[in-house]
């Protein structure tokens, strides 16, 4: 299946685009360190992270085949965490599978259509066959029909008209807003978390980084949501943690003292 979808702001979109494909860049090394000591919770719950980012910024977006496998991921990635599953070669084989038909899908969103699917037989084949496998791995019983259906024939523009008209009907509506406030709210925890390791580990990369993708989130979000000022607040903090990440200046007591009023 392949639904052209129709944004107008290609900002919003572009910028979707590189933090995700950033996010799962940065998600490969952490599989391989996890498959090398599959009892670091710390890396696991940093490659969880990143996927819960990608599913609630395509959830934004409309994307609802990158969030939707986005979210499959996530719950393999949750037993995991729970312990109702054990980290072995063939989870993490899934889990790299799912993360390069996902940059697959990211990538598709360049093309002049955007498209959020596929648009060949080959390529859905391989979706629907990693679906049934993490079904497998979660214990569900496999689907017994495509959970995916073929290649659907290219819209009428009338048909595209009515899609984008959706779309915008659905920037700014309470749902979305609703959907931003959750996300959001997900987000100040998980910087409240990062910011009392700091307190402990100034010189942690990892955990700037975290917290600079955290605030970018919560960045693009509010901008797609029209909270103008959330968005510009939170792109003034980005600033400042870019130049703990460029070395530019040190993480101070004070430093932490701010962004925690932040």
């Amino acid at each position: 299946m392949a639904d052209d979808i129709m944004i107008e702001d290609i900002e919003i979109l572009q910028e979707f685009i590189a933090e995700s494909l950033e996010h799962l860049d940065t998600a490969e090394p952490l599989l391989i360190k996890l498959e090398e000591s599959p009892k670091d919770d710390e890396t696991l719950n940093a490659v969880f992270r990143l996927v819960h980012s990608i599913k609630g910024s395509a959830g934004f977006l409309g994307l609802k085949t990158i969030q939707s496998l986005s979210h499959k991921m996530e719950g393999v990635l949750d037993d995991l965490r729970k312990g109702k599953k054990e980290v072995d070669s063939n989870i993490i084989d899934i889990i790299f599978a799912t993360v390069d038909i996902l940059k697959q899908l990211i990538e598709n969103l360049k093309g002049e259509n955007r498209t959020d699917g596929f648009d060949n037989e080959e390529d859905l084949e391989k979706f629907n066959s990693l679906l049934e496998r993490i079904k497998v791995v979660r214990g569900e019983t496999p689907a017994k029909t495509p959970l995916m259906p073929p290649p659907a024939k290219e819209p009428e523009s009338g048909d595209k008209e009515q899609k984008t008209a959706s779309f915008e009907s659905l920037k700014g509506s309470k749902e979305m807003l609703d959907l931003f406030i959750v996300e959001a709210a997900e987000h100040i925890d998980n910087i409240e978390r990062n910011l009392l390791e700091i307190d402990k580990d100034p010189g942690s990369a990892e955990l700037i980084n975290d917290l600079f993708r955290s605030f970018h989130s919560i960045k693009g979000s509010a901008c797609y949501v029209n909270k103008v000022t959330t968005s510009k607040f939170s792109h003034t903090v980005e600033n400042l943690l870019n130049t703990f990440r460029s070395n530019k200046r040190p993480v101070t007591k004070e430093a932490l003292e701010l962004l925690f009023e932040a």
